[in-house]
């Protein structure tokens, strides 16, 4: 965190998590984090979380001066998801970490994150389009499946069922093992259509 303190002052971050408001005193700093002078690690929380934070001052009394003007809100956006068609709202987690639809979790997983599906067939609507680093780990391709809804375009990037980066923003990594891509009843131009790099491997193209 950047503060304007002053000689003798102390900055520090309150947040709020799940209703409970905890303050904790920074430590000076200037060469951890690039451009700030001070910095308070907050407990790590769980995914679906909402955390907000703000920053305040206290004199060498220890006396707090007040808050800076400086608050954030964020929500911890999961780095490991599961999805399973057999889940539903009841499940714990879902919506969050669980989900029954692989667009749904691809959503909600953070970069760098791991989608893991479970046995079973999963109808995906539209394109299935890939814009951050990503893993899906199925269950195998005998019994992991997915499966269109509709056909795909016929040119371009349209032409891809799954899109993993774009010609302007290739920068992305894609890995996918265990499962099925099962095309049939569909006109499917190309399953995967990529711009990225990764790893495509233990699974079956079909239809």
């Amino acid at each position: 965190m950047d503060s304007d303190t002053a000689l003798g002052e102390i900055a520090g971050v309150e947040y709020l998590i799940n209703g409970t408001y905890t303050k904790i005193l920074g430590t000076y700093d200037t060469s951890t984090y690039a451009g700030a002078n001070w910095y308070a690690d907050i407990p790590i929380q769980a995914a679906g979380t909402q955390v907000s934070y703000q920053l305040f001052t206290r004199n060498e009394s220890g006396d707090d001066y007040g808050y800076t003007g400086f608050n954030w809100n964020y929500t911890v956006i999961p780095t490991t998801v599961y999805v399973d068609d057999d889940f539903t709202s009841d499940t714990p987690g879902w919506d969050v970490t669980h989900f029954a639809t692989i667009q749904n979790a691809i959503t909600a997983t953070a970069p760098g994150g791991t989608i893991n599906v479970a046995a079973g067939t999963y109808n995906e609507i539209g394109q299935i389009v890939i814009n951050k680093d990503l893993s899906i780990v199925g269950n195998g391709a005998a019994t992991t499946i997915i499966k269109p809804t509709s056909n795909t375009g016929s040119s371009d990037d349209a032409r891809g069922w799954f899109l993993v980066g774009t010609q302007v923003a290739p920068d992305v990594e894609f890995n996918l093992s265990g499962v099925t891509l099962d095309g049939a009843g569909y006109n499917i131009h190309t399953a995967i259509r990529s711009w990225g790099t990764g790893i495509i491997e233990n699974n079956v193209i079909t239809n």
